[in-house]
């Protein structure tokens, strides 16, 4: 995970505009996922891994 998470407001404006761009849905398994049990992940972690759009994807909890 990133070192540094973005304040809450910030992160959760990331989690509905990722939510969004993945069609509310599990980007592995396609599964329709509801905003409460969205997964925001990174899809490139540790020291080289950023909050960037292209860094995050939606996962169901099963994928994640």
């Amino acid at each position: 995970m990133p070192r540094h998470r973005p304040p809450r407001e910030v992160w959760e404006a990331l989690r509905l505009i990722v939510w969004k761009r993945d069609g509310k849905r599990c980007v592995r398994c396609r599964v329709p996922v509801a905003w409460e049990e969205m997964h925001l992940d990174h899809i490139r972690s540790g020291k080289r891994a950023t909050n960037k759009l292209s860094n995050l994807r939606t996962l169901c909890a099963r994928c994640h």
